[in-house]
């Protein structure tokens, strides 16, 4: 879209860039002008060096040199076109786009900028279920509950947090009204179609908490029920512009405040956030209900190394502190955690306690290595035996630091406790090294295979199934629309274990249900698996940090590698067969076997075309 010079123009004199750079830094008034910490990514630094001028409305990092007006501000921090420069501050400060229907169809548009449409789909909503909200009287019992929760006026208005009505058509009448892409709004959502055509709401009677990425683009929702529906919360599927694993909410509001005080407090969830954000306590973000994940450690890096991470005090909470461990260490990360007491979450802590309370909770953060550390201690009795279990289950962590005075005063501190020299750990730490390696290369899926530690009972144990297969399990967890390909029928049969087959069918069920199981995972993983067997163990982080395009590769290559497999064997069992076979039968078995051979070659064909 193309926009008249005196437009352009209105519109720069109408917005302020010191409020707009405000939301990513801290800023600080030094007579005329304004300093802070340098907002862009890709510049890291901790004495401030970036300069905005409010009279001239401009900006200078002396630093990584830099500078522009606030439309060269938005381009370049958070990817905008020029006139979607224009259009959001046009927005931000109610003037009037020069347009029809700021919906209004333009299929070139919507193909090239797809990604900036569903965004605007999505902020529309948010707009909608936030008027919703205020709409209601006082003595709703809905406005109710959000006092009883703590959430203050304030806070709902700066998260937008909104009310999905108890209705099956208000948003979808209101997008109809407004010409929103009902297919967008299907494709991220917000609206699902019916088998006999049209459509309906997903969220109805539903807490509506807009989910933003760390740019502010709003990329998501979560909804948690206010009536009796089974599935507590809601989120929004994986999309071309959402991923879970790669989102920590709240980051858009709360960077500055990480920033300053450069410590971050890492919660689960939305009403633990909220619990602490409205405590006053604003150096916070929470994981969307799944495992943390190496995106997320990356995130975070970019504003602090100091990580607390605060979990609730049941067992789930306390195992996916653990987990959380090898993700933070490989970034360079600095992790704590506080342990709240009594099995309690963070959210109920603060409303039976207090904010002073919990203040006080939070000066009790240790170290989390050496947390999970003294943890083996217990019915601990000083045999060897348990020394090297102890050291076997920490010594993957001590790989990853690579601060090597950081790690002589760890080996230091766990000699100590064992009465073992320091010598001792590190040798013991070189012995086990080639144990813990594990193949770099997604494409050298060979089998693992070694002892479990672990007496289990009734528990799965992975420690023998083939790094292919384990690496399917895990993408499953990773996107759900892998978990929907792997547990149809004709592809879960082609699984060489039994064990995989039954873990993807407990997670499939989990799926299908439609409750919030689908984003606790992790924990059922852990209730499942043998821990010395943990599917984590087998990978290599570089895969999991990959795009999407190659990511939807690495799941082909590897359920491809899983197929042939299973082919070989068939190919293997007829062979056995034709030895003990009358004529006939070998005939037909030999068909057979051409057959998978024809199978086996046409896989490999399409292997090598990719």
């Amino acid at each position: 879209m193309a926009f008249e010079p005196d437009f352009i123009e209105k519109v720069r004199e109408s917005s302020n860039i010191v409020d707009e750079i405000s939301k990513y830094t801290e800023l600080k008034r030094a007579g005329d002008r304004y300093t802070g910490l340098c907002p862009f990514p890709d510049h890291h630094e901790k004495t401030p060096s970036f300069s905005v001028s409010e009279s001239k409305q401009v900006y200078y990092c002396f630093g990584c040199k830099k500078a522009g007006n606030i439309y060269n501000f938005l381009q370049t921090l958070r990817g905008f076109s020029f006139p979607e420069s224009v259009e959001y501050l046009a927005k931000k400060a109610g003037i009037a786009i020069p347009e029809q229907s700021h919906f209004k169809k333009n299929e070139n548009q919507e193909k090239k900028n797809k990604k900036q449409w569903m965004y605007r789909v999505n902020a529309f909503a948010s707009e909608f279920f936030h008027k919703y909200l205020r709409s209601l009287a006082a003595n709703d019992p809905r406005v109710q509950y959000l006092a009883k929760r703590g959430l203050s006026p304030e806070t709902i208005k700066t998260f937008k947090i909104g009310i999905a009505p108890d209705s099956w058509d208000s948003l979808l009448i209101e997008m109809q009204k407004n010409q929103v892409p009902l297919k967008l709004a299907n494709e991220i959502g917000l609206i699902k179609q019916k088998e006999k055509g049209g459509f309906y709401d997903i969220y109805r009677n539903r807490l509506m908490f807009p989910i933003y990425s760390h740019m502010g683009d709003c990329i998501g929702f979560g909804g948690r029920t206010l009536g009796d529906d089974k599935a507590k919360y809601i989120n929004s599927p994986d999309s071309e512009i959402f991923h879970k694993g790669n989102i920590l909410y709240g980051l858009n509001e709360t960077a500055k405040f990480i920033r300053t005080t450069d410590q971050v407090i890492l919660v689960e969830g939305y009403m633990d956030f909220m619990a602490l954000y409205s405590a006053g306590i604003k150096n916070v973000v929470a994981v969307l209900g799944t495992a943390l994940t190496p995106q997320h450690a990356k995130l975070i890096k970019r504003y602090t190394k100091n990580i607390v991470v605060l979990f609730d005090g049941d067992a789930s909470g306390k195992l996916a502190a653990e987990r959380s461990l090898p993700i933070l260490l490989s970034e360079d990360l600095l992790p704590k955690i506080v342990v709240v007491p009594q099995g309690q979450d963070p959210d109920d802590y603060i409303r039976n306690h207090g904010n002073e309370s919990f203040l006080d909770l939070l000066q009790t953060a240790r170290d989390l290595l050496l947390f999970i550390f003294h943890d083996q201690f217990k019915g601990y009795t000083g045999q060897p035996t348990e020394k090297v279990q102890i050291l076997q289950t920490i010594s993957p962590s001590l790989k990853l630091i690579s601060d090597k005075s950081l790690l002589r005063l760890y080996v230091e501190e766990i000699a100590d406790t064992l009465r073992q020299k320091p010598s001792w750990v590190y040798e013991f730490l070189q012995t086990h090294q080639a144990q813990a390696s594990v193949s770099k290369s997604p494409k050298k899926l060979t089998q693992v295979s070694h002892k479990s530690v672990i007496e289990n009972k009734g528990l799965i144990d992975l420690s023998r199934v083939p790094n292919a297969e384990l690496y399917l399990v895990n993408l499953a967890l990773m996107r759900e629309k892998f978990l929907s390909q792997l547990t149809d029928e004709e592809v879960l049969k082609q699984f060489s274990s039994q064990e995989v087959r039954s873990l993807l069918n407990k997670l499939q069920g989990s799926y299908r249900q439609k409750t919030n199981d689908f984003d606790k995972l992790t924990a059922l993983m852990a209730n499942e698996v043998v821990p010395s067997s943990s599917i984590t163990q087998h990978l290599d982080r570089s895969w999991s940090q990959m795009d999407e395009v190659a990511l939807e590769k690495f799941f082909n290559d590897c359920l491809k590698k899983v197929q042939e497999a299973h082919l070989k064997n068939l190919q293997k069992s007829l062979k056995e067969k034709m030895r003990s076979s009358d004529a006939s039968q070998r005939q037909q078995h030999l068909e057979q076997f051409m057959n998978i051979q024809k199978t086996r070659q046409a896989l490999n064909n399409t292997k090598d075309s990719n």
